[in-house]
């Protein structure tokens, strides 16, 4: 005989895996008692329950669950970690992402003149996840949104797909991926991209690394990428370049009309402490 032990407040008719299941009643339980038929199956049940209970080591170890366990999520107001880019949009949204290893998307607009729904200001509407790692591996170092009527939403940073190099394009409206550029075998960044930032005609995605490396993404051709500034153990002496190295990781950037870029570039000479000045190219 096996008996199965409900739970108290189930009823009898549920699954089987949200009930306790114990191993067959040993046969000093199946005895009658002498002392009256009700008393010895009242008593028979009890000594078949208990003996049960001491033979199941750990009562929830018996428990049928499902393949996959649940996995906990907090989703809180805002960031939890230090923001570090920040992007707005033609229409008024404001893109952030940082540390926490998430991006979010803002509502800023306020309301129209009249109206009562001062609640709706500064509303989050999105959270744009992308793939994460242990460590810093995930964590967003720069924003640019495409200044479109439906724009489009890059991510970089601390890449977990293969590189640390990886940039995200999505659909700032759903979320929906674009894009993935760089990452793995493709060409691309090989460090942590730290700046970002389209085309005023939505055309290109322009993105700088840790390294010094700057690319143009051509969104018409497949978003293949150009290469525009080398890295900077390609293009500086060792000694210069281990100065640069030891700067913090700041390569900012910003698009300019007619397909152009500005950029910080090296302007010392070898051996003197850095210096930069601001260069504009196609």
């Amino acid at each position: 005989m096996v008996s199965t032990i409900i739970p108290a407040g189930l009823p009898a008719g549920l699954p089987d895996r949200r009930r306790l299941r114990a191993g067959p009643v040993p046969a000093a339980a199946r005895t009658r008692g002498t002392c009256g038929g009700s008393f010895g199956s009242a008593a028979a049940i009890a000594v078949a329950i208990v003996l049960a209970a001491v033979a199941l080591p750990a009562a929830r170890g018996d428990v049928e669950r499902e393949a996959v366990d649940p996995i906990l999520r907090l989703d809180l107001p805002g960031h939890t970690a230090e923001v570090r880019a920040l992007a707005f949009a033609a229409d008024g949204r404001l893109v952030s992402g940082g540390r926490d290893k998430l991006g979010m998307v803002w509502d800023l607009r306020l309301p129209a003149a009249g109206a009562r729904d001062i609640a709706r200001a500064r509303l989050r509407e999105r959270v744009i996840r992308w793939q994460v790692a242990r460590g810093t591996r995930g964590a967003i170092q720069a924003v640019a949104v495409s200044p479109e009527q439906r724009p489009l939403v890059a991510l970089g940073g601390s890449g977990a797909m293969g590189s640390t190099g990886e940039i995200v394009v999505v659909d700032q409206g759903d979320g929906g991926l674009v894009a993935v550029l760089g990452g793995g075998d493709r060409p691309g960044h090989r460090g942590s991209v730290v700046g970002l930032d389209f085309s005023v005609d939505s055309a290109w995605l322009f993105s700088a690394d840790v390294d010094g490396q700057v690319f143009a993404w051509n969104r018409a051709g497949n978003w293949q990428p150009v290469e525009l500034v080398p890295r900077d153990d390609t293009r500086l002496d060792a000694a210069t370049a281990a100065a640069v190295a030891r700067l913090p990781a700041l390569r900012p950037l910003a698009a300019v009309r007619e397909g152009r870029v500005a950029l910080p570039t090296l302007a010392s000479p070898a051996g003197a402490p850095p210096r930069w000045r601001i260069a504009l190219t196609d």
